[in-house]
């Protein structure tokens, strides 16, 4: 069940990601920033202009650190599966709600590439290669992790002792 929640954790904070980028950048075109300084004040300026320094820096982490969500949380489902006790009996039944958490990822997969080649995302698609990458090869991703996670489960405790 935890591939389910990984899916949905890191389909969402992609999309956030993402979408939240093209609203700043949309901001940075139309040039919001040099109007909010109407008066002239060189402080505000200065502000403005460390602001969008900032932002730009964060967004740049934000690709990387899709990396660090994808195998953070993957780390934490094995540990789950090295705390349960589980009977190799069961191993048919996660190859069901594996193949079915593989089925989603291809619809989320599939999403992913109609929302990310939408002309508006075009500078989000250049700026997130890395969630572009994992999200685009999805259903592969999924399987693998889920896939530790099973031989985790039912290979370290096979007799469920």
């Amino acid at each position: 069940m935890d591939g389910f929640a990984i899916m949905i954790y890191f389909f969402v904070f992609a999309i956030m990601v993402v979408v939240s980028f093209t609203v700043y950048n949309s901001l940075i075109d139309n040039n919001f920033f040099t109007l909010l300084n109407t008066t002239g004040n060189a402080n505000l300026q200065s502000n403005l202009t460390r602001f969008q320094n900032n932002t730009d820096a964060a967004y740049s982490v934000l690709d990387v650190l899709s990396i660090f969500v994808l195998i953070g949380t993957t780390i934490s489902s094995i540990v789950g599966a090295l705390l349960l006790r589980s009977h190799p009996a069961f191993f048919f039944i996660s190859i069901i709600i594996m193949l079915t958490q593989v089925i989603v990822a291809m619809a989320l997969a599939n999403s992913w590439d109609t929302l990310i080649n939408v002309p508006e995302f075009d500078d989000a698609q250049q700026r997130f290669v890395i969630t572009n990458f994992f999200l685009s090869n999805f259903p592969l991703v999924i399987f693998v992790m889920v896939l530790l996670v099973s031989v985790v489960l039912y290979a370290i405790n096979p007799l469920g002792e």
